[in-house]
């Protein structure tokens, strides 16, 4: 079990690596570990990245990643995306007040115990192309498609590849090698 999680540390330190390799990285001289929303940030990037949509939009549209729950980590994630393009599109950033405005969306991220009361939102989004990113013991349960999971103090990947199946969206064998494969439906 120790070698596993060793080698779970490693793939997930390699992903941080490959992050800075496009570019996003820690300024010069920074010597304190990344806090937990730097690399919930990163994390959600990498995902943009590392998932494939059914359709090529416009690369005039921007690519908008939803936030539902806290509002400090929509500052977090700005200054993270404020210069990348992905899938030639520029990445926008919302916070969301309700699930109004999840359709509008390529990535909702609910943080906290938000998932809860958005049942009824994964169920009329099950089928939509969007990916649905959360932080809660219940969120793949409830049909959310991938979960960042806090254990012994590091942040992991949860996916539940038939969720992500039922909206479409193809993700990449590099992120399903570091995540933990919860198939579960709603």
């Amino acid at each position: 079990m120790g070698v596993l999680r060793i080698f779970r540390a490693l793939l997930v330190t390699g992903m941080i690596f490959l992050v800075a390799g496009a570019g996003v990285c820690a300024p010069v001289g920074a010597t304190e570990p990344a806090n937990e929303q730097d690399v919930k940030a990163v994390f959600l990037l990498n995902f943009v990245r590392f998932v494939e949509w059914p359709d090529s939009s416009d690369p005039n549209v921007p690519f908008v990643i939803g936030l539902i729950g806290d509002d400090a980590f929509r500052v977090t994630l700005q200054d993270l995306t404020a210069h990348e393009r992905v899938h030639g599109r520029a990445i926008v950033v919302r916070h969301l007040d309700s699930p109004d405005g999840l359709g509008l969306c390529q990535m909702v991220f609910v943080s906290g115990s938000d998932a809860k009361r958005l049942a009824r939102a994964f169920e009329a989004l099950r089928d939509r192309p969007i990916l649905t990113v959360g932080e809660s013991d219940d969120f793949l349960q409830l049909g959310g498609i991938i979960n960042l999971a806090k254990h012994n103090h590091r942040v992991g990947i949860e996916v539940n590849r038939l969720a992500a199946e039922r909206a479409r969206l193809q993700i990449s064998s590099k992120l399903l090698a570091l995540a933990h494969i919860v198939d579960v439906t709603p």
